[in-house]
């Protein structure tokens, strides 16, 4: 199981999330229950890994074993709250997940949270396929507490979520929207 565990994150540190979720994955199930450190700390490393895929664990799950930093981290990514994510990375929470080794891997998930606030704006207005990126530059803004966005950083943010397959659309620059996929615009992350 120890020598899981370290394969494990050393495919985290390769960015290798889904070798290391299988690492983790079968290392959190053999660990016997009275273990409850070791089956915490497998945890960490397991969520982040699979977060990576868009999976996030259960706020249950987060309880039980007292993981209290994951909890308004996990409600952040679910909910695309840019400002509260922030926060908890860069102050909050900042020192726990640099001790752990996991800042990095933690801040990779602002495209996840970018996605989920893209999505509910998508939810917000009746699932239109043609958006205009005023509208996500907005919801950006919103999102960080009035923070300044620039339309073409908006459209950048895009971009990176099309070219990463988290979103099915292409951007009109001509018109300055985005025009969705009618089919699943925001498929489950593979």
């Amino acid at each position: 199981m120890t020598y899981e565990y370290f394969l494990g994150k050393s495919y985290l540190l390769k960015d290798d999330y889904r070798k290391a979720s299988e690492c983790f994955d079968t290392n959190f199930q053999r660990c016997p229950r009275f273990m409850k450190r070791n089956k915490a700390s497998i945890l960490i490393h397991l969520c982040i890994s699979k977060m990576q895929f868009g999976y996030t664990p259960s706020l249950s799950i987060v309880a039980k074993y007292k993981l209290n930093e994951f909890h308004d981290l996990l409600l952040a990514i679910k909910q695309g709250q840019l400002y509260t994510f922030d926060q908890l990375l860069k102050t909050i929470h900042h020192k726990y997940f640099l001790s752990k080794g996991l800042l990095l891997h933690v801040e990779t998930l602002y495209l996840l949270v970018v996605r989920n606030l893209f999505r509910q704006v998508w939810l917000a207005l009746n699932k239109e396929n043609k958006i205009s990126i005023e509208i996500f530059t907005r919801a950006i803004e919103w999102s960080n507490h009035g923070e300044a966005c620039d339309p073409l950083q908006c459209a950048t943010l895009l971009a990176t979520l099309i070219s990463q397959s988290r979103v099915k659309a292409y951007i009109s620059y001509k018109h300055m929207t985005v025009v969705l996929s009618k089919e699943d615009p925001f498929p489950k992350l593979q």
